[in-house]
């Protein structure tokens, strides 16, 4: 049995349908909790938000290892925890963690719960995924801002064709997904984006075309904009869009045997 947690997120609900369709036996924890049910998984995935601590995300750990030791368990991490997703170094799957926020603190606390209990559980087998920024080529993504300020044609300080990011199409993370389990892969962790990485600009031009938007993009100086943000506390967003953040997924790919099929 797959079990789902953190199944009503964006993320959660496009996991469910893709597993639904691909496998038997998949459930949402969310229906384990509310229906009070007694299941044996095989498999979890685990998309769920992280809060301000780990408590609930050890109960919930643990109780599915007392009911099977041996099981899998997938685990959706983020690029946080490298950092606030602006360095002109290449990550990689041994590159030293350094988070800028809490929540990068929280996911390498849980990775470091997961490595901690397998001392505990020697046959417990988790995956650590590590993703950059999903986007979807469809109009119901998750970037609901971007969205919004697009349908209403509003100019944007996004005319950055310069840097270079790493982003994961939506349809290739849910076929690295599938792709695990159908092969069943073992204990490892795992760094995927796209074979080619794009700029801020090329991704809200996508964006442009799914909401069907005459919205401009213009150019501001970088060290203004810095400027302006750094008023407000909130800097890490002009690094976010004008930045680079790229990591190789090369070992990955061979680890794995899986390569993105669609862009």
């Amino acid at each position: 049995m797959i079990v789902v947690v953190g199944s009503k997120g964006y993320l959660g609900s496009k996991v469910i349908a893709i597993l639904k369709k691909t496998f038997v036996n998949v459930i949402e924890y969310e229906k384990i909790v509310k229906f009070h049910k007694l299941i044996y998984p095989t498999y979890i995935i685990y998309l769920k938000k992280p809060n301000k601590d780990i408590k609930n995300f050890k109960i919930i750990l643990k109780k599915f290892l007392s009911q099977n030791p041996k099981l899998k368990f997938l685990y959706i991490s983020s690029l946080s925890v490298y950092g606030l997703s602006a360095t002109d170094k290449i990550i990689n799957l041994n590159s030293k963690f350094n988070p800028q926020s809490e929540y990068g603190l929280i996911k390498i606390e849980e990775e470091t719960y997961l490595n901690k209990i397998k001392l505990v559980y020697k046959k417990f087998q988790p995956i650590i995924i590590r993703c950059p920024t999903i986007y979807s080529n469809h109009y119901d993504n998750q970037h609901k801002i971007f969205n919004f300020l697009l349908k209403l044609n509003i100019p944007l300080p996004l005319n950055i064709p310069s840097n270079k990011r790493s982003y994961l199409l939506l349809e290739n993370f849910l076929d690295f997904i599938v792709h695990i389990i159908k092969n069943n892969t073992k204990y490892n962790e795992f760094l995927i984006c796209e074979k080619k990485n794009l700029s801020t600009s090329s991704i809200i031009k996508n964006f442009k075309t799914i909401n069907k938007s005459n919205s401009k993009l213009f150019y501001v100086n970088y060290k203004l904009l810095k400027f302006i943000f750094s008023l407000i506390n909130k800097k890490h967003i002009v690094k976010k869009m004008y930045g680079n953040f790229q990591i190789n997924p090369t070992l990955s790919f061979k680890k794995s045997k899986w390569l993105p099929k669609k862009m």
